[in-house]
């Protein structure tokens, strides 16, 4: 059910006790079959219908001899069959049969699509050896979709690569690993041992065995930090993961002092403590931080008693890493949630000082409020910087610290005076207050504005001049103190941060060019031309100004880059001669003394999309397209029609909600709102179109648009404009019992909105995750959102601060 408002309009019923199926069914035995296929054509225009469905439907088109459209959803009842693993039924074996009946051309278009799958993944797999990681992708996620059920192997094998090509490129999700759904009863316990570790968690098998891997990669990030990369020093005795279905379950092992955790490790046990956070913040990710944290105390423990501050300190530092998905650990960048409370208390004079948490001896955990300031001690050693030759100077007396402190004892504050006040230590400090108020200096005049900061990107940018300044430096030298790769792969770090920072902006062209020379003098000649590719095609959509020397230039040095790239010549190779045969194959269709427009349609789509063909294939897909829409056979859904239901995320109601025949009108208030038709479900590729008329006043706030996919749950896509006419994507979910909104894209279009224009919009949605927009006669805008849409979406209608009217409002299924 959806949070806020619910809009139920008067539902028309069916007859008591039979279902439109039900009844086609009743019709078809009666031989009754334009009556059978009158029932079905209404109720798949208001739904996806499913493998009975569309089964039934093609019986019933092929008895009125339509083989066209009886093919089509011959095809769709098996896809349905495909994605439940159901392709030895003899239901599939039938839908197989009067498929080929129906569409003499089935087996060679099947043919076809396997030859695709087969040829492309060898090429694919050629170039992630090569490490050419990103253009792998690209291909692998083009093909993926079309990759037929009978290919068998070589489709495992193509989906095979497309995950590794994928996990370079993406962060650990436990939650994409979970179910839907957590039983009342909890889930049973699950027990494995992986290569580091004895999991007992009571979780799903597969997120259980995801985590027993995660912490596999990180336990070898704690032997270099602990050990100085020496796993030789680390015990072989595997530690337990103990994970509980909950907090209170877990709190019932507490032996500690009556208070709240998240998580602890026991070394008497030599297990780690945890519970399932979905019961709590909804998120695994909670619990995974919880334990890159408590995990890492069973390294401290090899070592011996150590203070509370560099104990709790260095695990908390491990709050910081990022695991991904192809078992590389990034070093931790500044845990935000300690930073946050640390730069807190030390503004405000509140907590302890950092005196005191040095100082604490006692041999349990310091108190809660002390935990921040273990983390900026331990950060600052790991991360601070020599001004003049960039080397992380305080490594080394961490090192040693923690050596003398577990072999030596002393304590925590005479052995820290000892080694880090030293006479000639990096700081020049002879006192702990000169290295309290640097430390402190450091976090809120340095890694506070890095992170939080007024003007964060001009930071950034000044870091990233900094280290390739020093880079360059580094390079004219015999031996630098630094090498010049490791001061260009912090300067890269930063251009990755400020891109993530630009998310959904207008691409900034200097920071791109200055991406691509870092990655070719670092030797990463396959990112580097797949961002010289990404640039270049910036440029053709006009998306991003270079001036022509600048293009050209690119252009050059992209064809030295692939001129020894074999693989890639290979692969293009492929893709020509698979596009010819995808024209003849096409020209066969079309060439039929009945054609059938829409296998034809669907065919030119299909190989069209996945070979990327925008000179043959995709064109003549759009011509079939237009062919058949006007056969009257391109199967599409209006909205608003009456008893639909109409569903919202947000709390707000609309001023005003006025659903009509084809037409649908709104206005909203000024917190942003929006209803989406829960009725009318979309699935696969689909097209919404509509035209959007802006009324009444428009407000530097005001937003007029269209959901394009949005489930009741709160995974929401809207397609906007703003005051000034600027085409907006938002991406709006549900967190936290309140609604966050992301704007994916913010892009002027060409020629500009004219204030009174009423805007033919055309949104193609495929379910990989692209979007392709058009604004009457402008030029279509791309938009890759690198995330698959929901399986089952709906559409509908997003306001802010203003009133809109959609005519002409539809949906249209592709085949």
């Amino acid at each position: 059910m959806a949070r806020g408002l619910l809009l139920l309009l008067p539902l028309l019923l069916a007859p008591a006790g039979e279902t439109p199926v039900e009844r086609a069914e009743a019709l078809a035995a009666e031989k009754r079959w334009d009556d059978a296929a009158e029932v079905l054509h209404e109720l798949l225009k208001r739904e996806p219908g499913d493998a009975r469905s569309h089964g039934l439907y093609g019986e019933v088109l092929a008895k009125l001899r339509r083989k066209d459209e009886a093919a089509h959803h011959f095809a769709i009842a098996m896809s349905f069959l495909e994605e439940s693993g159901a392709t030895d039924s003899r239901e599939y074996k039938k839908l197989r049969s009067s498929l080929v009946k129906a569409d003499p051309m089935a087996n060679s278009r099947d043919a076809f699509f396997k030859k695709m799958t087969k040829s492309l993944a060898e090429a694919a797999e050629n170039l992630l050896e090569e490490g050419h990681t990103e253009r792998a992708l690209k291909v692998l996620q083009r093909v993926a979709p079309y990759a037929p059920v009978s290919a068998g192997k070589e489709r495992e094998k193509l989906l095979a690569l497309l995950d590794e090509a994928r996990s370079a490129f993406e962060e650990v999700r436990l939650d994409d690993a979970g179910g839907p759904d957590i039983p009342d009863s909890g889930l049973p316990p699950v027990e494995l041992e992986s290569e580091r570790y004895l999991m007992e968690a009571n979780l799903e098998p597969e997120v259980t065995q995801l985590v027993a891997e995660t912490m596999d990669d990180v336990f070898n990030y704690y032997v270099q930090v602990y050990f100085d990369g020496d796993e030789g020093r680390a015990k072989k005795r595997k530690a337990t993961i103990r994970i509980h279905p909950d907090q209170a379950s877990m709190m019932t092992e507490w032996t500690g002092p009556p208070r709240s955790v998240g998580g602890w490790w026991s070394p008497g046990e030599w297990k780690v403590y945890c519970y399932d956070t979905r019961s709590s913040a909804g998120t695994l990710d909670v619990m995974l931080e919880t334990l890159f944290h408590e995990a890492s105390h069973q390294f401290m423990t090899m070592r011996g008693s150590t203070p509370s501050w560099l104990n709790e300190g260095t695990a908390s530092f491990f709050e910081g890493a990022t695991a991904m998905s192809d078992h590389r650990v990034l070093w931790p960048d500044a845990a935000a949630g300690r930073l946050v409370s640390l730069a807190s208390m030390l503004r405000g004079k509140t907590g302890p000082t950092v005196h005191d948490v040095v100082s604490y001896d006692e041999p349990a955990s310091y108190p809660g409020e002390y935990y921040p300031f273990g983390w900026g001690l331990v950060y600052y050693l790991q991360q601070f910087e020599d001004p003049e030759t960039l080397e992380y100077v305080w490594r080394p007396y961490y090192l040693r610290y923690l050596e003398d402190v577990t072999t030596k004892g002393g304590g925590s504050m005479p052995l820290f005076e000892e080694v880090f006040l030293e006479k000639g230590n990096p700081g020049g400090f002879e006192t702990f207050d000169d290295f309290a108020a640097a430390w402190e200096a450091w976090i809120l005049e340095t890694i506070w504005p890095l992170h939080f900061g007024q003007d964060i990107r001009a930071l950034r940018w000044s870091e990233i001049r900094r280290y390739v300044a020093a880079g360059d430096a580094a390079a004219a030298k015999k031996k630098p103190k630094l090498s010049e790769e490791e001061l260009l792969l912090r300067a890269l770090g930063h251009a990755e941060f400020v891109r993530k920072l630009d998310d959904g902006a207008a691409p900034d062209g200097e920071l791109l060019l200055l991406q691509i020379d870092l990655l070719e003098r670092l030797a990463r000649h396959g990112a580097a031309a797949a961002l010289i590719e990404e640039v270049l095609e910036l440029v053709g959509d006009e998306k991003l100004t270079l001036e022509a020397e600048r293009v050209d230039a690119l252009d050059e040095r992209m064809a030295k880059l692939d001129r020894g790239n074999y693989p890639l010549r290979a692969l293009r190779s492929r893709v020509r001669n698979l596009s010819r045969s995808a024209q003849k194959l096409l020209g066969r269709y079309e060439a039929k003394k009945d054609p059938l427009l829409l296998r034809s349609w669907s065919f030119a789509r299909e190989a069209g999309n996945a070979l990327e063909d925008e000179a043959e294939l995709l064109p003549a897909a759009d011509r079939l397209r237009a062919a058949a829409r006007d056969a009257g056979l391109v199967p599409s859904r209006i909205l608003g029609v009456e008893g639909d239901r109409w569903e919202s995320v947000f709390a707000t109601p609309p001023r005003a909600f006025e659903p009509g025949p084809n037409t649908v009108t709104a206005e909203m208030p000024a917190l942003q709102a929006g209803l989406i038709c829960t009725d009318l479900a979309a699935s696969g590729e689909y097209e919404v179109r509509c035209v959007l008329a802006r009324e009444g006043e428009v407000y530097s706030s005001t937003l007029h648009g269209v959901v394009v996919s949005g489930t009741p749950d709160g995974d929401w896509l809207a397609v906007c404009f703003g005051d000034t006419g600027k085409l907006i994507v938002k991406r709006i979910v549900v967190e936290g019992g309140g609604t966050r909104r992301k704007n994916l894209l913010v892009q002027p279009l060409v020629p500009p909105v004219e204030p009174d224009e009423r805007l033919a919009l055309t949104v193609r949605v495929q379910p990989e995750g692209r979007l392709r927009i058009r604004v009457g006669d402008r030029d279509a805008i791309a938009l890759d959102l690198r995330q698959p849409l929901p399986e089952e979406g709906h559409v509908g209608v997003y306001v802010k601060d203003g009133r809109l009217t959609l005519a002409d409002f539809v949906v249209e299924i592709f085949p």
